[in-house]
């Protein structure tokens, strides 16, 4: 499981988000609707190693699913013109 934090506006506009990997690789996670507190994604294959006392831990042993979930960082302050187009636009 992995927590990724995300602005607000991200969360909304469902940019992609760039998740690091345990081996140094980045995955860019493509996101196709709006993140919320309760939103997990799941990138198969991507996980911790699930160990095999066969294959001891090697480099072709299987990886379980790497789950990412949110936290949405929202604005500390807003001009009551930024709410008001906020309110419009979510009305």
């Amino acid at each position: 499981m992995y927590r990724q934090r995300i602005t607000l506006q991200d969360a909304i506009l469902c940019k992609p988000v760039k998740i690091p990997l345990l081996d140094g690789r980045t995955i860019l996670l493509a996101i196709d609707e709006v993140i919320t507190p309760k939103t997990v994604k799941k990138i198969a294959g991507e996980g911790m190693r699930i160990y095999n006392k066969k294959d001891h831990m090697d480099e072709g042993t299987e990886k379980g699913d790497l789950l990412v979930s949110f936290e949405i960082l929202f604005p500390h302050n807003l001009t009551t013109e930024q709410r008001e187009k906020i309110d419009r636009i979510l009305n």
